[in-house]
């Protein structure tokens, strides 16, 4: 009788009630449908519930204990997180530190809100999509996915870089994928840019594209500095073209053209990518003057000459050289 008495005295001191296996502390109210165990009437001045706290290196492997269940959780003083045993080991899951939220380290970075290590036997981390939907999303919190009427133009909308950690800090701007806004505050317009140390990539609001440049406003793919490759393929079929003309008064053009050596300005325009030494080819301002088609003005005012352009003007003049050629030997056999 006194163990009755002595458990029912227990049971009254903590107000625990059990009704259709479910169990409620510190109230004689009904469990939250659903729940197992409601905590929810719990007095303020309690401290909240206490996970079993242990150090992981000492029970694990060979020192196996009866907490290595499947689905058991710990608090592990050695590293200060909490760990689950799942499918026979123990798997550390998210954890708060000093206000920041950390996966598989104890340090998070003191500028993140969310650090993630991984054990170095596996990527770090995996986002599998679902549905085509976007793995990784990042916007500005007082924007909006409809209209980006909260954004000004140059503003950044998201990014992520890369770096290394010295000295326990982050070396910031090493590599990064960054995009910017470019709308006029009704617009979705947006640029992408992957930059490194030594090189950039830039994605422009208009759909061009520059390779070491950021402002490829005028041609498709602009860039700054030597590009190279094993061929390159011009489209020319006849169906794709129209009011098709033979070249007129090649040779009177050609004979106009000069070409000429320079050296391009480097120390100027260091960010162009031009090569140094003394090069071969046309000025643009000239040969504008004989072939205006061939030549290209961008944005800043700055022009291009397109020499593949050149090649079909040198192939008639070069018949119609041969052509005169060919009149005087005809003459002098007379």
């Amino acid at each position: 009788m006194k163990k009755i008495f002595l458990s029912l005295s227990l049971l009254a001191a903590v107000l625990l009630q059990s009704v259709n296996a479910q169990m409620t502390v510190g109230t004689s109210a009904a469990p939250v449908a659903g729940s197992v165990l409601d905590l929810s009437q719990v007095s303020a001045k309690n401290l909240g519930l206490m996970i079993p706290q242990v150090n992981l290196s000492t029970i694990s492997g060979t020192n196996k204990t009866n907490l290595e269940k499947e689905g058991m959780v710990v608090y592990n003083l050695a590293d200060k997180a909490f760990y689950a045993y799942q499918n026979g080991v123990w798997v550390t899951f998210a954890t708060l530190i000093n206000g920041r939220i950390a996966y598989g380290t104890t340090t998070p970075n003191l500028n993140a809100g969310l650090h993630i290590m991984g054990d170095g036997s596996n990527d770090d981390i995996v986002f599998d999509g679902i549905a085509d939907a976007p793995l990784i999303r990042m916007r500005r919190a007082n924007g909006s996915k409809t209209t980006p009427a909260n954004l000004t133009n140059g503003d950044l909308i998201g990014g992520i870089n890369f770096g290394a950690q010295i000295n326990g800090g982050m070396a910031e701007g090493i590599a990064s994928i960054m995009a910017n806004y470019r709308g006029t505050g009704t617009t979705n317009a947006s640029s992408l840019s992957i930059n490194s140390s030594t090189a950039s990539v830039y994605l422009h609001e208009n759909g061009n594209v520059g390779i070491g440049t950021s402002t490829p406003t005028t041609y498709k793919l602009q860039v700054a500095g030597t590009a190279g490759g094993t061929s390159w393929t011009n489209i020319s079929d006849a169906r794709y073209k129209t009011n098709i003309q033979t070249i007129q008064n090649p040779l009177q053009k050609v004979l106009q053209l000069q070409g000429k050596t320079y050296k391009f300005d480097t120390e100027k325009w260091k960010d162009k990518g031009f090569l140094a030494g003394t090069q071969y080819g046309v000025i643009a301002q000239e040969v504008e003057k004989i072939v205006p088609e061939v030549v290209t003005t961008d944005a800043e005012g700055y022009k291009g000459v397109n020499y593949d352009a050149l090649v079909p003007l040198l192939i008639e003049a070069i018949k119609a050289q041969q052509a005169q050629i060919d009149e005087l030997k005809k003459q002098i056999n007379k």
